[in-house]
């Protein structure tokens, strides 16, 4: 996997080219077996990119589905292997709807921490969105739902 690599030893401009292409079909990448095989760090710098051409809910199910699996290997439980790439899923720019099930089903299996589903709460009450917040700016794959006008992105 040449992202990793690049990423490892330090060959930025690389690593740029890679995530060009990972930005542009993050699905291919999300559904490689290799995906999985990433490190955390490699996994967090794809995590922060705005040009990633996929929604939030795609981003969330393949960072579980990078958690489960490393959480198999190395024994640790999956918050416990994905406790610092979660924070750089975007929870405000998912649904309602979608983020009421994630609730529901982070209750069972306790991988995303509080603070960051209920901030996606106060993002979805409020309808407001601080223009320095992360967690609120749009990716170029954000598809446009009802629950997204505040930030320009509404249906």
């Amino acid at each position: 996997f040449y992202f990793q690599a690049a990423l490892t030893y330090c060959q930025d401009d690389l690593a740029r080219e890679c995530l060009s292409l990972i930005d542009s079909d993050p699905e291919t990448v999300f559904r490689s077996r290799r995906f999985t095989e990433m490190s955390e760090e490699a996994l967090i710098y794809i995590l922060q990119s705005d040009k990633l051409m996929a929604d939030e809910g795609e981003i969330l199910k393949a960072v579980k589905e990078w958690a489960t699996v490393n959480s198999v290997v190395s024994g640790e439980t999956m918050g416990e292997v994905c406790r610092n790439a979660i924070e750089h899923v975007r929870f405000p720019l998912i649904d309602p709807d979608e983020l009421s099930f994630i609730e529901k089903e982070n209750a069972r299996k306790n991988y995303i921490p509080l603070h960051l589903i209920s901030g996606a709460w106060k993002f979805h009450a409020l309808k407001e969105a601080h223009p320095n917040d992360v967690q609120t700016r749009p990716r170029a794959g954000t598809l446009p739902k009802k629950s997204l006008r505040a930030i320009g992105l509404g249906e």
